[in-house]
């Protein structure tokens, strides 16, 4: 991270499918855990101030072994040592026990297959780069969403339902976490190493980065359904759609 002079490792995973059946299959993705606890530990180990984000398709569920057991993500409210820089912490478990929150619908029946774990230090708030459990959640934007025809409500709008092309995006939500460049005091925390530091304007440029990828992204997702359907670029309200995704906003 330029702004903070830290690193900040980023793991993106996917683990085995549960084809076959979730009982059958479960050692595969607990083979997989391990070494992913492996690369854990070993990136936990060898930064002086270790920021790692371990984040994708574990196809288990919070509470299952690969996630609980093995990687031992905990919800931070329940942790006795929070934080603690060496351990891993799941931004979405406490959400995930409620009936209605999930990525990804089976059944008629929400779950968490995706997740957002990081370590300890990237949820202390006392810290320049951060973030926590109220600024992580399931991205439930209406064109990744359908009417779940089956089981009411509404469902992810697949590419494929069985042998069916349905013209879709994905039968899984994405996951996503707002993380916070620490301000106090109407100021910008200095860097440990003040010749290192960077201007309100460079910040804010930064932001405004950071927000443009969204938007672009939001666009790229959109146009996937909507190909036809999108209006010229400049007819786009480009600072009430930024302002719209910053916010969180999915209207």
């Amino acid at each position: 991270l330029l702004l903070t002079g830290d690193t900040l490792d980023v793991i993106v995973c996917h683990l085995p499918s549960r084809s076959g059946g979730a009982k059958e299959s479960e050692p595969y993705r607990l083979h997989a855990a391990r070494i992913l606890r492996t690369e854990a530990d070993s990136l936990l180990n060898i930064r002086l101030h270790p920021q790692l984000v371990i984040m994708g398709d574990f196809n288990d569920y919070p509470t299952n072994k690969s996630i609980k057991e093995i990687l031992e993500a905990t919800d931070p409210q329940q942790s006795v040592t929070f934080p603690n820089p060496r351990k891993l912490y799941h931004l979405l478990a406490r959400k995930a026990t409620s009936r209605h929150f999930g990525s990804y619908k089976y059944h008629g029946k929400w779950g968490l297959l995706d997740h957002l774990i990081v370590s300890g230090n990237l949820l202390d708030t006392s810290s320049k780069f951060f973030t926590g459990e109220d600024k992580a959640t399931v991205a439930r934007l209406p064109f990744l969403l359908t009417e779940d025809k089956k089981y009411g409500d509404d469902e992810p709008f697949r590419t494929y339902k069985g042998m069916k092309y349905q013209g879709g995006i994905s039968d899984h939500l994405p996951v996503y976490a707002d993380f916070i460049l620490a301000e106090i005091q109407g100021g910008y925390k200095s860097t440990v190493n003040h010749s290192a530091g960077h201007s309100r304007k460079e910040k804010k440029e930064f932001f405004m980065l950071i927000n443009g990828v969204r938007y672009k992204i939001y666009l790229f997702l959109q146009g996937l359904q909507h190909l036809q359907k999108i209006p010229p670029m400049e007819t786009f309200d480009e600072k009430q759609l930024l302002k719209a995704i910053s916010e969180g906003d999915e209207k």
